[in-house]
């Protein structure tokens, strides 16, 4: 480059418009992470200034034209944003892309015809768990506490301890240290406790909640994993806990594994239809840096 082409003012003018465009857009991105992780509970302007650092004034502007694109919704009257119409289509078709929520879909409803129980679908995205899935029994649970959308830190939940527990040691130590100011909001699957849960996954077979995140209530979840044997999705069962007993536990485990290896083998005959992994997708964005 030469010495003029360095003090041409139009090419040094565009590259701050560009550098300008890509800071707009990665703090778009960054709001829109913020209400997706809310889901359903929604959350105030107030709480994406301070997730996000931005000012008040450019959160607003930016919630504005997320607003206007359907991306987010806003209720006036709580003041608090939500998730977009717009979010959930591109979702879908991003879910449909990779084919898992409509191969998995019968496994779900068959599950929930032949236990009575609720089914969820569950994959990985980066250091999180994300909902994208479920099918209620005949025995449903008075108060659902998951629902579609919803998402939590890895190792959190039947199906987020199933993504992380099977994993390789080293993913399953830099998914704690990411997560650990969340995790260190639970009891029993804070940093301390939560390597205990997964060992005891591996051992089992099958990961257990049984009762430490909302009393009452258990779960089992099992991996669904690509033919290198990297969890790429999880399948979870949960009830109340008088219906998890573990006699009842030995009827659920074999159906929840049968479902996830058909899930698995029809994974591997699409190819390349199926979740991407939270490693690849933090490789493939380290190399976009």
């Amino acid at each position: 480059m030469t010495a003029s082409s360095e003090r041409d003012p139009r090419r040094t003018r565009r590259r701050q418009d560009s550098g300008g465009a890509i800071q707009s857009v990665e703090r778009a991105i960054g709001l829109l992470r913020a209400v997706a992780e809310a889901g359903s509970a929604g959350r105030r302007l107030n709480e994406l200034v301070a997730v996000s650092g931005l000012s008040k004034s450019t959160a607003h502007r930016m919630m504005q034209a997320l607003c206007d694109a359907r991306l987010v919704e806003h209720d006036p009257s709580t003041k608090l944003f939500y998730p977009g119409v717009e979010l959930f289509l591109l979702g879908t078709a991003a879910a449909m892309r990779f084919n898992i929520v409509e191969i998995a879909r019968p496994s779900l409803l068959k599950l929930a015809e032949e236990t009575g129980d609720t089914v969820f679908l569950s994959v990985p995205v980066q250091h999180e768990w994300l909902c994208v899935d479920r099918q209620v029994g005949s025995f449903p649970i008075r108060t659902l506490t998951v629902d579609v959308g919803d998402r939590g830190p890895l190792g959190v939940g039947s199906g987020g301890l199933a993504l992380l527990a099977f994993r390789d040691d080293a993913e399953i130590e830099a998914s704690i240290a990411a997560n650990r100011p969340r995790l260190a909001a639970y009891r029993d699957f804070g940093p301390a406790g939560l390597p205990q849960h997964v060992a005891a996954a591996r051992r089992q077979g099958y990961a257990l909640v049984d009762g430490q995140l909302v009393e009452g209530m258990s779960a089992i979840g099992v991996p669904i994993c690509d033919p290198k044997g990297r969890p790429v999705a999880a399948l979870s069962v949960a009830a109340i806990s008088s219906r998890m007993a573990p006699a009842r536990r030995r009827e659920i485990v074999p159906l929840v594994h049968a479902h996830a290896r058909r899930i698995e083998k029809q994974l591997a005959v699409l190819g390349g239809a199926r979740v991407v992994t939270a490693r690849e997708r933090d490789r493939a964005q380290s190399g976009r840096r």
